[in-house]
Order: C-alpha cells, then structure tokens, then sequence
C-alpha cells in the first residue's frame, strides 16, 4: 500500500522527486511520479490510489493551480480528510481551500534533510506515525522510490492490451496481490470480461 500520494504539476517533478526522497528517507512508500499514469485514461487508477494512501501531499504552485487534474485530486483527498497542502511559491491557494493549514515549503532548496521539511514530516507522522523500519543507505531509498513505478509500468502494459486479457488481470493480482495499487481494478475487470464471455457464449444458441 502506498502511504503517500503527492500531486503536483510537472514544472515541479524535480522537487516532488526532492520530497518523495525526503519521506522514503523516513520509511514510506511513495506515490510520486505522476507521469506513468497521467490524463484522464487513468482517472480510476489515481482515485484509486488516492483513495488508498492514509496521505495526500499537494503541491501549490504557480502552475499547479492552473491543473484541473491537482485542483480535482486535492479536492477528493480533501473529502476524504487525507489532504495536507504545501505551498512552493507565492501562488493563490484556490477557492475553496483557504480555510485549510498550509504547509510553507517557498524557502525548500529541495534537499531532502532541510529543516524546512520539519512541520510537514510531521504532519504526516500525525496521520500515518512514524515508520520504525527506515532505509539505511541511498540504494535502498532509491528502491523504495521504484516500488510504485514497477507496479504501475506493469499495470499500463495489461490495461492497454487489444483486446483485454482475463489472464494478465490474474497475473497482476498474483504478482501484486489484494494490497496492490490497482487490486480492486482488477477484480472489477476480471468480473467484467467475465460477464461479457458468458452474455457471448450465451448469444450462440
């Protein structure tokens, strides 16, 4: 299960990557490369992750309060009391999100270690706890990073099959098991595809 999600828009990848390390650090996993599945094809699979994570981290920015696609994540993360906003600059929060504690992240170098990153680590501590197992050298941080890449690098593959695969779904849900990003997904294709094998036996007699 990915502990945290961070949106943001991808004029600011270098620093979501920047805080991303700075949380694998501590021992979460991480959903930060929103790239691999990004536009709206793959609305159901943020939801879901969204939905999943115990925390949503939103970058504010000059260009992420331009996003439909971050307004519409902080709003539903929102809903779900999962939010905890950062600023980057000193762009305008938007309508609706004012009245919420804003994380000040404007004077963040971006290194994973600065004391400016000490109040929003802490609010995710406060949602989440702290992780007792914690990577001990970079390579093992940079793995922890790789973890949700794999899984979603894997997921486009079976998804954007012609036709879909009953069977690839089913490898999915072996490799990755109920806890995976997009474990409910699959079962709701698998019960799909299954339905349309029946109505199609079905429609020969």
């Amino acid at each position: 299960m990915t502990d945290v999600f961070i949106s943001y828009k991808r004029e600011e990848k270098e620093r979501a990557r920047a805080l991303a390390e700075a949380l694998a650090k501590r021992g979460y996993s991480v959903w930060w490369d929103v790239e691999l599945l990004a536009g709206s094809h793959f609305a159901n699979e943020i939801k879901g992750i969204i939905k999943s994570a115990p925390v949503t981290i939103v970058l504010w920015s000059d260009s992420s309060v331009k996003s439909s696609f971050v307004y519409d994540e902080a709003i539903y993360a929102h809903g779900l009391g999962t939010l905890i906003p950062a600023r980057l600059d000193e762009c305008e929060i938007p309508f609706g999100f004012g009245p919420i504690h804003v994380e000040d992240l404007m004077q963040w170098d971006g290194h994973p270690n600065h004391a400016i990153l000490g109040s929003l680590i802490r609010a995710v501590e406060a949602k989440i706890g702290q992780k007792e197992a914690q990577p001990e050298t970079q390579e093992e941080v940079s793995e922890r990073l790789r973890e949700p890449e794999s899984e979603a690098l894997f997921w486009r593959t079976i998804i954007e099959m012609d036709p879909p695969n009953i069977s690839l779904f089913e490898s999915y849900l072996t490799k990755f098991g109920d806890d995976g990003l997009f474990a409910e997904l699959a079962h709701a294709k698998i019960k799909g595809l299954k339905q349309e094998q029946q109505k199609a036996e079905q429609a020969k007699y």
